[in-house]
């Protein structure tokens, strides 16, 4: 839903009258499901660099390129398409509003992804697709405000999206640490557990509310990019990190696919891996084996050590480090 309603943005604010009429009832009464389609295989964060290209040719537009990670690619009725029109930087970006059966548009196979499985996300190809000209949104040229306009709302969504998979993952963690008992007792009754847990609850609800001030800022008619892009930026991390954290054991157990706190780490890694157009996005973040993802106010995530996975906290930092194997909260 957070996608669709995405891809009703442009028309729903820089349509005019005559376009919203025709299309607009359809796309937010649920009867059609949209996508949006800006990023492109070479072109992701940097969206003015797109090179997807619409000519136009009599009443129509002709439209080649290929656009990346589309959400709902081949399954929407309607693709909101940012495209160039002219060679002027981001002031050559203008909108169309293409339908899933016009000629040349299609959609590849599905990317094989890590999680969200049950969200299709796909390339979607333009060969030489006619668009009627009547289906700009808005003017030639304005296609790149329209993005970034639409983004903002976006990012609210993405926030949401991140602050549920990380509530479901601390419901699950908690469940299995009330349940799984060891040395006669529940490993909740373990105070290095509960330290973890409440670090979880505690990154949950901040970041539930910092998209909902957001979002009221949005309501109230207030400027809201800059806190969204906040929102956006801690909760995906913080979904990331609580996953990661619900998901003490072997490798061999977080990594089974039977497992539900396994596909909830595999969201928040996907929620983590969105977190483009907006500044500082890779802020924090290391690369290689050895690789700790810092979560701000949390600090950075523990490395592996043994094989249980056990925790404890040390130090005046209060960060949670990996700890003795005589700490049972693994599985």
């Amino acid at each position: 839903m957070s996608v669709h309603t995405l891809s009703c943005y442009a028309l729903a604010n820089y349509g005019t009258d005559k376009q919203k009429e025709m299309w607009l009832p359809d796309m937010i009464g649920g009867e059609q499901l949209g996508s949006y389609c800006l990023s492109e295989p070479q072109s992701g964060s940097d969206a003015a660099a797109l090179s997807t290209r619409a000519v136009r040719d009599g009443e129509d537009y002709v439209v080649n390129g290929t656009k990346a990670w589309i959400t709902h690619a081949g399954q929407s009725d309607f693709y909101t398409l940012m495209v160039r029109t002219s060679d002027d930087g981001a002031r050559g970006i203008s909108t169309l509003l293409a339908e899933a059966a016009t000629p040349g548009l299609s959609a590849a196979k599905p990317e094989n992804k890590m999680g969200m499985r049950s969200s299709t996300t796909a390339q979607v190809l333009l060969e030489d697709a006619r668009v009627p000209a009547e289906r700009l949104i808005g003017a030639e040229g304005q296609g790149f405000s329209i993005a970034l306009s639409a983004l903002e709302a976006g990012r609210l969504g993405i926030a949401a999206c991140a602050v549920g998979v990380a509530q479901a993952a601390l419901d699950a963690a908690v469940e299995y640490a009330k349940t799984r008992r060891q040395f006669g007792k529940p490993i909740a009754e373990f105070q290095g557990l509960g330290f973890m847990l409440a670090d979880m609850a505690t990154a949950v609800e901040v970041g539930r509310s910092a998209y909902l001030a957001a979002a009221r800022r949005r309501d109230a008619g207030q400027a809201y990019g800059t806190q969204a892009a906040m929102a956006k930026l801690f909760c995906t991390d913080m979904a990331m990190k609580v996953t990661t954290d619900a998901v003490p054991g072997p490798r061999r157990l977080r990594l089974h696919r039977r497992l539900p706190r396994r596909a909830l780490y595999a969201r928040g890694q996907g929620a983590a891996d969105r977190r483009g157009h907006q500044p500082g996005a890779a802020a924090g973040h290391q690369q290689g084996p050895d690789a700790r993802l810092t979560v701000p106010g949390h600090g950075p995530r523990p490395p592996r050590a043994g094989r249980t996975g056990a925790y404890r906290r040390t130090g005046a930092d209060g960060l949670i480090s990996a700890g003795s194997d005589h700490v049972p909260c693994c599985p």
